[in-house]
Order: structure tokens, then C-alpha cells, then sequence
């Protein structure tokens, strides 16, 4: 007998079908040769690429002895599991985008740092150099007093 009676511990139609074939005990291939369809659908199906068409809905629900509307059930499962993917698929690259974002500022950042870092001592050595002149300055005028 089939163990099919606990759909909902499935989060998915491709979990469900891969379940199902192991259940049954027959290849992939074999499946899609029980229910008349390309050996390909039954690969995407069990991959969660595709789902199936809704004739493919009948013949699913007839061969595992279940309603079209479980077989449906579980088709909109896995809608909602990629629609889920899908978010946090675009949340990662949002996140992605705002890392290369803040890289990129960062990298803007640290060059201008230096070129302050470059002014900061073009101008202490310029500085220096004025002390210097001033110091000499006075000791020339002292020179000059004392004679």
C-alpha cells in the first residue's frame, strides 16, 4: 500500500513526486513511460524545474490512487517555495549590490584620505619650512642687536 495519505508533509510537488517514485519503487524513466509523457517532464518535476500541465495532473493523481485536487495542492506549495526562493534570491542580490555599492565607496573614500594624507603633509613640511625661516629670521636679527 501507498504511504501517500500525509501529503501535507510535503513542501512541494517535487518533493512529493521524488517521494512517490522511491515509494513505488521504479525509475524515473518508468514513470514516464506509465504515464505516456517525455522522460525530460519527469526530470524537471523531480528537480522542482517545472510542474506538471493539468492532463499530466490527471494522470499523476490516477496513478498514485489521489485526487487531482492533492496533486494541485501541491503544485501550489511549490509555487509559494520558489516564490519564497525567489525573494530571498533577490534579497541576496540587493545584498550583493549594496556591498559592491559600499566597496566601491569605501575605495573612493580611502583615496581621498590619501590625497588629504599627501596635502596634509606637503603642507606640515611647508609649515616646517616657514618655522624654520622665522626661527632663522630671529636669530639673524639677534645676531644683528648684539653687534
Amino acid at each position: 500500500m501507498d504511504s501517500f495519505s500525509n501529503l501535507n508533509k510535503y513542501e512541494s510537488f517535487a518533493d512529493f513526486i521524488s517521494d512517490a517514485i522511491k515509494e513505488k519503487n521504479i525509475t524515473r524513466q518508468r514513470l514516464a513511460e506509465l504515464l505516456d509523457i517525455h522522460p525530460a517532464k519527469v526530470y524537471r518535476w523531480v528537480s522542482g524545474a517545472s510542474l506538471p500541465k493539468p492532463d499530466a495532473v490527471v494522470r499523476i493523481a490516477h496513478f498514485f490512487n489521489l485526487s487531482r485536487d492533492d496533486i494541485n495542492n501541491l503544485i501550489e506549495k511549490q509555487k509559494k517555495v520558489k516564490y519564497k526562493k525567489r525573494g530571498r534570491k533577490r534579497k541576496k542580490e540587493k545584498i550583493k549590490e549594496e556591498s559592491i555599492r559600499e566597496q566601491v565607496e569605501i575605495k573612493e573614500l580611502i583615496k581621498r584620505r590619501d590625497e588629504l594624507r599627501e596635502d596634509f603633509f606637503k603642507i606640515v613640511q611647508e609649515l616646517f619650512e616657514i618655522e624654520v625661516r622665522i626661527a632663522l629670521q630671529k636669530i639673524s636679527e639677534e645676531k644683528v642687536k648684539t653687534i
